[in-house]
């Protein structure tokens, strides 16, 4: 089979020969060449990777992937975010920002716009500004007003200064945010495509309403289909907002195209304004997700076709029955344990959700995609090809819903999704968002299924406030108990107080694992089961006071980083097993990849586990340590000139060995530039003896010490990490923050 790339996919092509003989035979026959070769390409060409050789499924075409490229600029196609979901949309307006201004003594920031803003995109009737005051440093701090104001083009173009003046409590700066302000009126023509049988097109559309939508806008949208023949509009609905500033959601919309089957057609997206004003230009129409597909029945299909990660938020491994727990928690996680390939030692790089996430989305270390670092901006690096990404390419639909907060789209984890939903995010952490969250990916699976999918499905349980509803909540309470702790472990004092929170804490993984086995139903009972991959996993864990703390934001020891790890992989011949040797939670992403026979990148650390399958004492599967990093924002803890810093603490292990070394302790004794030697609090531990890491032996064992100083930055080193890189001051930090992503992290507890 011959290979090319087109459109960013892989694709395979009927051999050469074969088709050398077909088009001899066309050219005797009277079928123009364009149409003979656009119905070749849309009948032959199958994406590649984890798909079944012998039975494709039904092809899909994003319309965002083939738009043509004079139809509007030559911007692709962008991700969207309206009501706690991101899609990716045809075309959206271009927004820079935030820039950081200083507040003259007029309480105004003074814009001069070749200096202060980007230039203007043709056709835009000038910029929309967004600003509103900001402290000088990231410390969190309560959400600031916003106020918007519209500068014409001609004022741009006259270059002369402008003042604006955010309400609210005037601060020393101030964050500006600009965006292209253009008419609604637009036609996006895709490339001609073939309908399919049984064919439907499904999209959203909605009124960009981030920034205002005044209370008049009317717009059209409609599609036309074009052939040679005729004209033929498929959909015409008019969107209004009939209350200024009122919220706009994505609205689904799905076509029955099957009148249409079989006919080369040309398909246009178009937007009228109808409230003709200049005002309503800033309520810019979206199309987002537009995609064709045949809607086949639903059935049994050989190979592997679709991957779905299941992610519980702080869940330790050994409150597992399947890791030897002994209350009867977790039913539908162990059976599913048993009849597939539970990792016994596998250790997550991070104690917490955003660098744990993002290590298993690109196969990295947290030092090095440095997501969840304040003093990097926070957000997942564009640098690295995320899991999604590389399912995109494969030919995949990748979708995800999460629950938000520190996965939330905007710290960049949607990246490559055709859709990812934050869901209920928790601000107050909502009872009852597991069911929401699995009840959501079961009902796209219901419409989607029969595509070759990767879905992504994330909820905080178990995570504090260990809230879950009845009769869950209380499940293993101790009836007696006559505290008032709640899910509060703050609140705990007593060794009562203790173990009621390990109680409901046992609660949540039940109710948790009760959706778990709803959801795997789901599953088999849209025959999902025979042709999917399914890991199971937790980004984290959870401490217990087992080294004085509660939470996961205190230390790396191993109840904050071992974690659950399941492969449910179809076709495999081995019978179950449990392996016990060491893997790490980026280890998933080299795993996927190899699903989707796709080279997984020589820099990450990341490693193939399917070799430990066949063989669990394989040299294939060639990892030495596990790393593990946290590095925080310590707000409660600043320095005393009020400035929070930043620490990091590491780890390094092997099987039978730990080392940590943190930073912590010296860093919060700073009051000002540091000037002395930086100074590390060092621990060694042997696993063997001391699986509770209890003995500390970083004096007791001074050459075992001395040799993983040496190879814990080496290995750092061998990945670009200097170990030794200064304290990080915010206040001298060029990254700053969105407040309200701030805001939502702290309700976790994650600043």
């Amino acid at each position: 089979m011959s290979m090319l790339l087109l459109n960013n996919y892989p694709v395979s092509l009927v051999p050469y020969a074969l088709l050398k003989k077909v088009v001899e035979r066309i050219s005797m026959t009277h079928i123009p060449a364009h149409r003979f070769l656009l119905f070749l390409f849309c009948a032959c060409i199958i994406p590649t990777g984890l798909l079944s050789a012998s039975e494709a499924p039904p092809l899909f075409i994003r319309f965002a992937d083939i738009l043509r490229h004079e139809t509007k600029t030559s911007q692709k196609a962008s991700e969207f975010y309206i009501g706690g979901e991101m899609r990716r949309v045809l075309y959206s307006p271009t927004t820079v920002g935030p820039t950081l201004h200083e507040v003259n003594t007029n309480n105004a920031i003074e814009l001069i716009p070749r200096e202060h803003l980007p230039p203007l995109e043709e056709g835009a009737a000038g910029l929309r500004i967004r600003a509103q005051y900001a402290p000088d440093a990231n410390a969190p701090s309560p959400l600031k007003r916003k106020m918007y104001v519209f500068i014409p083009r001609s004022a741009i173009q006259a270059n002369k200064p402008l003042y604006v003046t955010p309400p609210g409590q005037p601060e020393t700066h101030a964050h500006v945010w600009a965006r292209q302000a253009h008419s609604p009126d637009m036609s996006l023509a895709a490339h001609p495509v073939i309908i399919p049988e049984n064919a439907r097109l499904d999209f959203c559309v909605a009124l960009q309403n981030d920034w205002k939508i005044p209370g008049d806008a009317r717009i059209r949208f409609h599609i036309t289909a074009v052939d040679t023949n005729e004209i033929t509009t498929i959909y015409d609905e008019v969107i209004a907002c009939n209350e200024p500033g009122e919220t706009s959601q994505w609205q689904h919309r799905s076509l029955d195209l099957h009148s249409l089957a079989g006919r080369e057609m040309q398909l246009t997206f178009v937007t009228e304004d109808l409230a003709a004003t200049e005002e309503s230009q800033h309520a810019f129409p979206l199309w987002a997700d537009p995609i064709l597909y045949g809607a086949s029945a639903k059935g049994k299909r050989g190979g592997i076709n679709n991957v779905i990660l299941i992610a519980l938020d702080t869940l330790r491994a050994d409150h597992l029955g399947c890791y030897g727990y002994k209350r009867r928690v977790s039913p539908n996680i162990d059976r599913l344990a048993s009849e597939n390939y539970l990792f016994e030692n596998a250790f997550a790089l991070a104690p917490w959700t955003t660098p744990s996430f993002a290590s298993v989305f690109t196969g990295r270390l947290p030092a090095v995609h440095e997501a969840g670092m304040v003093s990097k901006g926070f957000v997942l690096d564009t640098r690295f090809a995320t899991l999604a990404e590389h399912a995109r390419r494969a030919g995949l639909l990748p979708v995800a819903f999460t629950e938000g907060v520190a996965v939330r789209a905007q710290l960049g984890f949607s990246r490559g999704f055709d859709f990812y939903s934050d869901g209920e995010t928790p601000l107050s952490h909502c009872v009852g968002t597991a069911e929401s969250t699995f009840r959501r990916a079961a009902a796209w699976l219901e419409r989607y299924g029969h595509l070759p999918f990767m879905l992504f499905v994330h909820t905080y349980e178990p995570h504090d406030p260990y809230d879950a509803p009845e009769p869950w909540k209380l499940m293993f309470a101790d009836a007696q108990y006559a505290g008032d702790v709640g899910g509060q472990p703050k609140r705990a004092q007593s060794d009562a107080d203790k173990q009621h929170l390990r109680d409901r804490y046992d609660g949540c993984i039940a109710y948790t694992d009760h959706w778990v086995g709803w959801f795997i139903e789901q599953l088999e009972r849209m025959n999902l089961r025979e042709n999917t991959a399914i890991v199971f996993f937790s980004d984290h864990g959870e401490e217990f006071w087992e080294h004085g703390n509660h939470g996961h934001l205190s230390s790396i020891y191993d109840e904050t980083l071992h974690v659950p790890l399941i492969l449910s992989i179809p076709g495999m011949k081995e019978p179950p097993a449990r392996i016990a040797k060491q893997v790490a939670l980026t280890d998933i992403h080299a795993t996927i990849l190899q699903l989707l026979d796709t080279p997984c990148p020589s820099a990450v650390d990341s490693h193939n586990l399917l070799p430990l399958i066949h063989n669990p004492n394989t040299t294939a599967y060639s990892r030495t340590y596990v790393a593990g990093e946290l590095r925080f924002l310590d707000v409660a803890q600043a320095k005393p000139k009020g400035v929070p810093v930043e620490w990091v603490m590491r780890s390094m292990r092997t099987p039978v060995t730990k080392y940590i070394i943190s930073d912590r302790d010296w860093v919060l004794r700073q009051t000002s530039v540091p000037t002395e030697e930086k100074e590390y609090k060092e621990e060694l531990y042997d696993l063997l003896n001391d699986p509770a890491e209890t003995q500390n032996l970083i004096q007791t064992l001074p050459e075992l010490a001395k040799q993983f100083r040496k190879a814990f930055r080496d290995f750092f080193a061998s990945f670009g990490i200097d170990v030794d890189t200064p304290a990080f001051d915010m206040e001298t930090s060029p990254h700053k923050i969105e407040q309200d992503t701030m805001e939502a992290l702290q309700s976790l507890g994650y600043l």
